[in-house]
């Protein structure tokens, strides 16, 4: 038990340097502190390393307080620097910060993730009294105390904290003396103790509890509370949540009760001031509500019982009374506390340092181990009640579904399952396989009452937080690694329906459905569905960017593909597992997927549009061009298509199929030299576009190092684990870990490295090796089994830091029987297992064979993935070709799944009119790709427009094929000036007809859905229902005039419209005796005097022709339908809605025709000719 002092807790050879051992102060502990044992021995007393302070300071987000292992309370102080402590408390999921002075209170529930959430129901000890002052600072529910960690260091272990604060509070001007104020806090599962002990000279000393407050950037929207004198029992109610500020709610219920007799009692609400005696308060809003409770004069120390539940007030007095009865004493809630650590702590034996070795590396790894099994957490009430997921949300109780021989379940909840499937998951099963049965079953009844399997949940809600379907990968490590006591063919029915079946891509109702964000930025919020975009993915086999696949920061189809790529294999897992081969194949085949995105041209993984066209920057580590796909609401992290990453930070985003992926990069020498480049700069280099390097401070890249192993490099496997281990963890506030903890994802992560392991194969049993930590481990597993890890000198050369320490696996046995292979089958561990492990100080041949590869999952593989290349285009995304002349195009190809040494080329076109030229038979060349010239030859006579190519590569026998956007340009005609993009589709705002004057969009939820080039633009769908489809012919009466237009044949998101410019001629197709322009005007009605070229076959003439386009957005619906186009023109199509910002409200949309021009009889018009510039005009076609 040690209080800590500021400090970064990194690897001895630093804390040694820095003399912070120095500087750790010693406290009167509960539990045995630690000494040097013989050498050989295993710890048996863990809870004394571990140090909850660590992760308190800068990105890492823990809390400090005590939690039972996934209990309910997590009993923890809330911080804030300075000033009004009404405002946000820091940028801290945890709602404390060990750099912020200022305690604003300590509140009941708290987890260590990147939003903030929690911080529920705070209370505060002060001596203030001035308890009818409403300002700002002087009010009750805006005192703190003030930590003074030089002259009083905060003491932070399992089931205990402690701090000594200075009183702040002040009264008419005068502070209340600093009185030091000392808290203890301690917990058990549902409720927590508070010992609050005061000087002796403190007059009427007090506690308040505000029932309003919450942790940053979450909002209580409602709070009451009751004070029952009679009893002395207080009960409140908050609706607290916003989560990330994705519009969550839920209600959570509080009951309190002091050993010590108050005095004096009153509430305060509204803001307003408070008044003795008052037993009930409500407020309808976010309000200042709460109360105080005024003790004698002398009074010394006064303590606190208090409990949550989520269901009912009533339940939250029983969680009271069951673990924290008034009989039990602070210090035996305290022990009580502490042996339940030791016990599960205890489930994993490291060996003890002997003597003059360092402690620090234990330190590390049981805080980190202890922040492994916070969450999830405790969800049901001691009589086994919990709130459900419907829409409507009913009380269920765990005796619905019981364990396997009855055994009482618990159902849990604070899933942070895009985190924590990659590995936490399977640690807890296979070491807590009752709990983690438990979790899947909680999940399990999560969705059989909403219809689909949440996404990262608070309490009964569904977030929908970070993309991916990542329920999948989590059940299926559950079962892999041996927590099998849950649902498991109800879970399988359920994916598969909201993956392929009826459900795929629709909302299930559930709680919170349609809620919107709330404070701050506001986030995307769509219907609750477990696999956003099924519908898109399904059809394209990717998630195109379209505005489903929307995230906290900007659409992200990329990173959706490879997450439902690992979901799909997970999903394939645990199919086969149950014997359903034919669901087992189809979901294998889906989790080659991420193939689809490989781009051979930028040899990587890129996001494609709804046409299938990837990015055209010739650089894919830049942000892709504005022309390039629907960006969505876009906040300033990560590269477009990738969810807080890059490009280069995601490819390695295959772990179960590496195999392909080595493939898909060109073989295991250029894998490895790309990796060693990843690697390079640093292991935390942020998640920016234009840093194509390794960030571990996010989950996506967690399994990079052991990708190593694959490549028959387990030597680099271990040199990057150790450098990562020694670097980037340890136990102090500061640099405990390298990014947000999210709920022990990231703590875990230290825990599976320092045992030499790691569970690369997202949903399989597999488990890759690297150089162990210390010189024994063993593992008791929930099979009643141990696994020992034996690394004879690993722990002695770390703590000696020998330059050339055995950092190096140089040869492997399990039970006795040596093994080259670097992984293990965890599925196997059916009994007593044994692994010894040889080090040396260099690497040898072991691991290195192909043989020796952990397996990847490559049925379904593409043979080969190909791209016609258009970078540099003039438009991007198309191949520009010419009446009348030939032309040429690049078609890359990469080897994927082939083995074979060679492919054929076919190509054919959509018109006759284009033709492609035989391609003869090619070869890849050592990495497995190869670069084919196509050429085209165009009929003279083709009209101008968008084609079609088909390119399909044939390898091995099996046949890939793609499509190739083809633009045919007529120099002078109205293709060749068409480069607006003014229709867009719904979901794919890619358009501004109106200019693009930067407006973003709303999708009519209250939710920012555009991006910077999407304003008000026609809907296509709705152009289409009018007769106005790409490419459709149109006839219609102008008048009197009867005119054919053909619409242009632009896919959506390429150029369709022109905006006149001086000088700038148009010539016709065809020569036509009838002309009209159909377009618009988007800044209002609009002319320009232009002038028509007209013949008779023998003379050429000219006409003045006046252009003159109403504003698209008139005539409205509204009003007396009288009002017509003005300058004659006609309507061609009207259509009651468009894809419009909220703010410039929906007055549909209109396409007009000019007043026609009709020639003298023998006479054609054959171009138009623009003397100025059209500002503010669109114009898609001629018509004649």
């Amino acid at each position: 038990m040690t209080s800590l002092s500021p400090g970064r807790g990194r690897r001895v050879r630093r804390l040694l340097l820095s003399g912070i051992a120095a500087l750790m102060l010693v406290a009167a502990p509960l539990v045995s502190a630690p000494s040097a044992e013989a050498a050989g021995a295993l710890v048996t007393d863990p809870v004394q390393y571990v140090h909850t302070l660590a992760g308190t300071q800068g990105s890492t987000n823990s809390f400090p307080g005590p939690a039972m292992p996934f209990g309910m309370v997590q009993f923890s102080p809330d911080t804030a620097g300075g000033g009004n402590v009404q405002s946000t408390n820091g940028p801290t999921g945890a709602g404390y910060k060990y750099d912020q002075k200022y305690v604003i209170g300590y509140g009941m529930t708290h987890a260590s993730q990147g939003c903030g959430m929690g911080g529920d129901f705070p209370i505060l000890p002060t001596s203030y009294d001035d308890l009818t002052a409403t300002g700002n600072t002087q009010a009750p529910w805006a005192q703190k105390l003030a930590l003074d960690r030089t002259s009083h260091p905060e003491t932070g272990e399992a089931g205990y904290y402690k701090a000594t604060a200075r009183d702040t509070s002040t009264m008419n001007g005068t502070t209340a003396a600093g009185r030091l104020i000392t808290t203890e806090l301690s917990a058990s599962t549902r409720a927590g103790i508070a010992r609050f002990t005061f000087p002796a000279d403190t007059p009427r000393p007090k506690v308040f509890l505000r029932t309003n407050q919450t942790a940053w950037s979450t909002s209580s929207y409602d709070s009451e509370m009751t004070i029952d004198p009679a009893t002395g029992l207080v009960t409140a109610r908050a609706l607290v949540g916003n989560f990330c500020r994705k519009g969550e709610q839920h209600d959570i219920y509080y009951a309190l009760r002091f050993d010590q007799p108050w005095k004096v009692f009153g509430t305060w609400a509204d803001g307003q001031a408070a008044e003795a005696g008052r037993t009930h308060v409500s407020t309808a809003s976010n309000s200042q509500t709460g109360g105080y409770f005024t003790f004698p004069d002398g009074t010394q120390t006064i303590t606190a019982r208090t409990a949550v539940s989520y269901t009912s007030a009533a339940n939250a007095v029983l969680n009271l009374g069951t673990e924290m009865p008034n009989g039990r004493g602070f210090d035996d809630v305290r022990r009580a506390n502490a042996a339940a650590w030791n016990a599960d702590l205890g489930k994993v034996q490291v060996s003890a340092p002997v003597q003059g070795q360092s402690e620090d590396y234990l330190k590390t790894f049981y805080t980190s181990l202890y922040h492994s099994l916070t969450h999830p957490a405790t969800f049901s009430d001691v009589n086994g009640d919990y709130i459900g997921f419907e829409t409507k949300p009913k009380v269920h109780n765990v005796s619905e579904h019981p364990g396997a021989g009855h055994r009482r379940r618990v159902q849990y909840s604070m899933f942070s399952d895009w985190d924590t499937y990659r590995n936490l998951v399977s640690f807890q099963a296979a070491v807590f396989p009752d709990q983690a049965s438990d979790i899947a079953q909680s999940l399990v009844n999560a969705a059989r009452q909403m219809g689909s399997f949440p996404r990262w949940t608070v309490a009964n809600g569904s977030t929908d937080q970070m993309n991916g379907d990542s329920v999948g990968p989590l059940l299926a490590f559950t079962w892999e690694f041996g927590a099998r006591d849950w649902d498991v063919d109800e879970a399988l029915d359920i994916m598969i329906d909201n993956i392929v079946g009826d459900k795929a891509g629709k909302p299930t109702g559930g709680t919170n459905t349609g809620a919107g964000g709330a404070g701050g930025m506001t986030n995307v919020r769509l219907p609750i569905m477990e696999r956003p975009g099924a519908d898109y993915y399904n059809r394209y086999h990717y998630a195109p960017q379209v505005r489903p696949f929307q995230e906290d920061h900007m659409v992200t189809g990329a990173s959706y593909t490879l997450e439902y790529s690992v979901d799909d294999f997970s999903v394939a897992t645990l199919a086969a597992e149950r014997g359903r081969a034919k669901t087992a194949k189809k979901f294998y085949d889906r989790a080659q997927y991420w193939q689809n995105l490989w781009n051979p041209t930028a040899n990587g993984i890129q996001p494609r549009d709804l046409g299938g066209r990837f990015p055209d920057n010739a650089d894919p580590n830049q942000q892709y061009p504005a022309s390039f796909g629907y960006r969505g609401n876009v906040y300033d992290l990560g590269q477009q298509g990738f969810e807080e990453g890059n490009a280069e930070q995601y490819v390695w985003m295959v772990p179960d199929n590496l195999a392909g992926l080595t493939k898909a990069m060109g073989g295991k020498s250029a894998a490895v030299q790309r990796l060693d480049t990843f690697l390079s700069t640093g292991l935390t280099r942020g998640a920016d576009v234009g840093v194509p390097y390794m960030n571990l401070d996010n989950e996506p890249d967690f399994g990079v190092p052991w990708i190593y192993n694959y490549l028959g490099r387990p030597d680099r496997t271990s040199e990057v684990v150790d450098e990562i281990t020694q670097s980037l963890f340890g136990y102090q506030p500061s640099g405990s870990e390298p990014g947000n903890d999210d709920l022990g994802a990231l703590a875990n992560y230290y825990v599976w490295a320092a045992l030499g392991m790691y569970p690369e194969s997202s949903g399989s049993s597999v488990v890759t090796f690297n150089a162990p930590m210390f010189d024994r481990s063993v593992v008791h597993l929930g099979n009643g089994h141990t696994l020992t890890i034996n690394a004879d000198g690993a722990q002695t050369d770390r703590d000696h830091q020998a330059p050339d320490g055995h950092k190096y696996i140089n040869a492997v046995s399990v039970n006795g029987t040596s093994t080259s292979k670097s992984w293990l089958d965890w599925g196997r561990l059916s009994r007593n297992t044994t692994i010894d492990v040889s080090l040396g100080s260099t690497p040898n041949a072991w691991g290195r064979s192909d043989t020796d590869l952990p397996p990847s999952w490559q049925s379904g593989s593409k043979p080969v993935a190909l791209n016609v290349s258009t970078v540099g285009s003039p438009t991007p995304g198309a191949v520009v070709l010419r009446p009348g002349s030939a032309g040429t195009a690049q078609l890359d190809v990469q080897r994927i799944g082939s083995a074979a040494r060679g492919f054929d080329v076919s190509v054919t076109t959509s018109n006759r009119g284009i033709a492609a030229a035989h391609v003869p038979a090619q070869s890849f060349d050592a990495n497995g790709r190869a670069h084919v010239r196509l050429s085209f030859t165009v009929d003279a006579h083709l009209t101008s427009g968008y084609y079609d190519a088909t390119v399909k590569v044939t390898s091995g026998g099996v046949s890939t094929s793609d499509k190739a956007v083809l633009r045919v340009v007529r120099p002078g005609s109205i293709e060749a000036g068409r480069t607006v993009t003014g229709t867009a589709l719904y979901d794919a705002l890619k358009g501004s007809f109106d200019g693009g004057s930067g407006v973003t969009w709303s999708g009519g939820n209250g939710t920012n859905m555009g991006d910077n080039t999407t304003t008000d633009t026609y809907d296509r769908r709705r152009l289409a229902s009018v007769g106005l489809a790409p490419g459709a012919v149109k006839h219609f009466t102008a008048d009197g005039v009867p005119l054919t237009v053909i619409w242009p044949t632009a896919p959506a998101g390429f150029p369709e419209a022109t905006q006149p410019a001086a000088g700038q001629t148009i010539t016709l197709d065809r020569p036509a005796a009838r002309f009209s322009l159909v377009g618009a005007s988007y800044t209002g009605a609009t002319t320009v005097q232009a002038s028509l070229r007209i013949t008779n076959g023998t003379h050429t003439d000219t006409v003045t022709y006046p252009v003159a386009f109403s504003n698209w957005t008139q005539p409205p619906d509204a009003g007396d339908g009288t009002l017509q186009p003005q300058y004659g023109n006609s309507v061609v199509a009207r259509m009651p809605h468009r894809l419009a910002p909220e703010t410039a409200g929906d007055a549909g949309a209109s396409v007009f025709a000019t007043k026609p021009y009709v020639a003298p009889k023998g006479w054609k018009v054959t171009s138009i000719t623009f003397p100025a510039d059209g500002t503010g005009q669109r114009i898609f076609a001629v018509a004649g």
